[in-house]
């Protein structure tokens, strides 16, 4: 029906002087939250705390609150037709 719902999320932190991790690529090297680098974060804790894995769960509950209410339905896609 071209509604559009947009979420953002925030990961505060600081660009450092020296590189530090090997799990990263672009900025994570020199990007730290505390006194870790995000590239010395693992994956799991990576999901946890960025921008992309906060604003992720944010439209999951968004969809999870429309299929709730009703507003939207979850069909299977080979049940089309049926």
């Amino acid at each position: 029906d071209g509604r559009r719902k947009t979420v953002r999320a925030a990961m505060e932190g600081r660009i450092g002087y020296e590189e530090k991790g090997e799990n990263g690529f672009g900025y994570d090297p020199i990007f730290y939250i505390g006194e870790r680098s995000f590239a010395e974060y693992s994956d799991e804790e990576k999901d946890r705390i960025s921008h992309r894995g906060k604003a992720l769960r944010q439209m999951a509950e968004e969809i999870g609150r429309r299929v709730e209410s009703g507003e939207i339905r979850v069909t299977n896609p080979s049940e089309k037709g049926e």
